[in-house]
């Protein structure tokens, strides 16, 4: 009998392709086949539109159906304000009628042009360095790059990216107010852990990118969601160290561009994610987190007495087995770091891959 459980994507050199979409139809601003970079606009949509209306008729005195004879921009071309619009040339004085807002060229009616503004923009930026492959019909692209994967298990729903820096020595150091009170501006903060609301304000205050801690208490997590910046939790909420496997990948990538995805839903099994870029031919292509339980493979414990804590699985129980509580479980055996080899039920882990 095959048992399945949580999995976490912990992988390096390998391809990742994510979507960049906006919710509904908008405005596409890339190509297939194109580059990104993280801050490019790939995607943007109106939030709130008003419409300039100008009687070209009268200016440039000619019928009403004539006016589109005269007109020189094309329909849904961007303007700015004072663009020339349409143009009648005289023999001493030519007539033009001029764009009275900023926006673009929405239609031409009855005599009369009309300039759609928008007053606010929802954008989508590309967040991560990579090559547009394909769209998301007029809502966005899908970008391809290669590199490593982590998902973490808590993000604080923003996005951003910077340079990575690894902040404390090992992944059980906490994030501490001298390791923030530098020149960080711009950067991606590692640390084992956060314990001090003074940090995070601090980290705010120095313009970071963001933050990436093996954990932190609740009343932090409900304080990260009024940061400039995004959070993500590699291990949960409380206090449990990053993960071993996760803290050395990221030791391995300290000063490269990281993009940081806070948002997820769990209902959706989408997950916080960090992903760094590189410019090497991947390894393999993208990883598939839905694989069943199997001799040898390496899993995070997520209960005490081992929270945090990871190793091998060197047996699986075809029966459930007694708990310290005295109830029955299935489960596995699985060889920590350490040496030592301890049962855990299948809920208490999740597997690395």
């Amino acid at each position: 009998m095959e048992h399945h459980t949580r999995t976490t994507i912990i992988q390096s050199g390998i391809k990742i392709r994510r979507e960049r979409a906006l919710p509904q139809s908008g405005e596409v601003g890339t190509g297939v086949g194109n580059d990104v970079t993280p801050n490019l606009v790939v995607a943007r949509m109106p939030l709130e539109t008003h419409f300039a209306i100008v009687d070209a008729s009268e200016i440039l005195d000619v019928p009403p159906e004539k006016v589109t004879d005269y007109v020189i921009v094309e329909k849904e071309a961007i303007v700015d304000v004072g663009t020339v619009l349409a143009q009648k040339k005289q023999l001493f004085r030519s007539r033009q009628v001029l764009a009275p807002a900023e926006g673009l060229l929405f239609d031409v009616f009855n005599g009369r042009i009309v300039v759609q503004q928008t007053s606010e923009w929802l954008e989508r930026r590309a967040m991560v360095s990579g090559r547009v492959v394909s769209y998301v019909g007029d809502r966005g692209v899908i970008i391809e790059t290669y590199g490593t994967l982590i998902q973490g298990v808590w993000g604080s729903g923003m996005e951003n990216f910077g340079k990575l820096k690894v902040a404390t020595r090992s992944n059980t150091g906490f994030l501490t107010k001298d390791q923030v009170s530098g020149d960080v501006a711009s950067l991606v903060l590692v640390a084992g852990r956060v314990d001090h609301l003074e940090v995070l304000q601090l980290a705010d205050e120095k313009g970071i990118a963001g933050i990436v801690a093996g954990s932190m208490p609740a009343e932090l997590c409900e304080a990260a969601l009024t940061l400039h910046y995004p959070v993500i939790l590699t291990e949960g909420i409380g206090k449990q160290n990053m993960s071993p496997a996760i803290f050395s990948l990221l030791q391995k990538a300290d000063g490269r561009e990281t993009s940081l995805f806070g948002s997820y839903e769990q209902s959706r099994g989408q997950r916080p994610e960090i992903i760094i870029p590189e410019s090497a031919t991947p390894a393999s292509e993208a990883v598939t987190a839905n694989k069943p339980v199997r001799l040898g493979q390496t899993v995070r414990l997520l209960r005490a007495p081992y929270a945090g804590q990871s190793g091998k699985i060197i047996k699986i129980y075809t029966l459930s087995q007694i708990v310290a509580t005295g109830a029955k479980a299935q489960g596995v055996d699985v060889q920590l770091a350490d040496g030592n080899v301890a049962f855990v039920p299948f809920a208490n882990f999740d597997v690395i891959i």
